[in-house]
């Protein structure tokens, strides 16, 4: 049995099925000797979300690529297998939940802070008993003036929450410029939110999640996920890679590592 800890239901509707050839399934007459039964299409809903969910999966497997892999692009799908916490946050941002991978080396997994994975999602996706017990006491991303300064870093958790990073591929490859703009975004505030407030927010968030989160509470999952941005490291300061997804779904994997 699979143990699923986050399934966007947003992301399920995205993925159509195309049209029957020969028009919707309707009933089906069965003859007996003893008369005909008629028989209806399952209407069971929770059966056709997951029927649903497997048939999106298998159509995934078949483009999305490793998350370790180098120049994934924004847009693309992404599968993982990591040590990974659940953090639901507050304030303004109280409806979004991030996983993200431990600072610190864990045995078995192969990207030991070379490169960060950090997933954003919604809390209503989240399977309800797999919150964390202190999850009112979530995570509060307070950021020294030094490091960006929280009004920086709530910029890049409102271009999360709103879902104004879920950009085309096209136009995040202007974003990788420093200096762009942030698409989607108009007038001044477009303007105000240039490339290094994707880059000094996921930094400031990570380090932030980094000081209270302990990394022997991570559990082993495995799921996948449409990238959002993928930071290669840039300067002396950098240490890491920042791989940002959002996901379609996370689950349990006890069978790892």
């Amino acid at each position: 049995m699979r143990e699923f800890v986050y399934l966007s239901d947003a992301k399920l509707r995205q993925f159509v099925p195309e049209p029957r050839r020969f028009g919707r399934q309707g009933t089906i007459r069965v003859a007996t000797p003893i008369g005909g039964v008629d028989l209806e299409p399952s209407k069971d809903p929770e059966r056709s979300r997951l029927r649903h969910l497997q048939q999106v999966m298998r159509r995934i497997d078949l483009e999305a690529e490793w998350f370790t892999e180098p120049g994934l692009r924004p847009g693309r799908w992404i599968q993982f297998e990591a040590p990974l916490n659940l953090v639901p946050l507050n304030g303004p941002f109280r409806s979004m939940v991030l996983f993200i991978d431990p600072v610190r080396p864990v045995e078995g997994y192969e990207t030991p802070g070379s490169i960060r994975l950090v997933l954003h999602g919604s809390i209503s996706h989240v399977i309800q008993a797999q919150l964390p017990e202190a999850a009112d006491q979530p995570v509060v991303p307070v950021i020294a003036s030094g490091t960006g300064g929280y009004g920086t870093l709530a910029a890049f958790m409102a271009l999360l929450a709103t879902g104004a990073m879920s950009w085309t591929a096209d136009e995040l490859a202007a974003h990788q410029d420093p200096l762009a703009p942030v698409p989607g975004l108009s007038g001044s505030m477009g303007e105000a939110l240039r490339g290094p407030v994707v880059r000094r927010g996921t930094v400031s968030l990570v380090s932030a999640v980094d000081r209270k989160i302990d990394p022997e509470t991570s559990a082993w999952m495995r799921g996948c996920a449409r990238v959002t941005a993928n930071l290669a490291r840039r300067g002396s300061e950098a240490t890491a890679r920042y791989l940002i997804a959002s996901p379609l779904y996370v689950e349990y994997a006890p069978d790892l590592p």
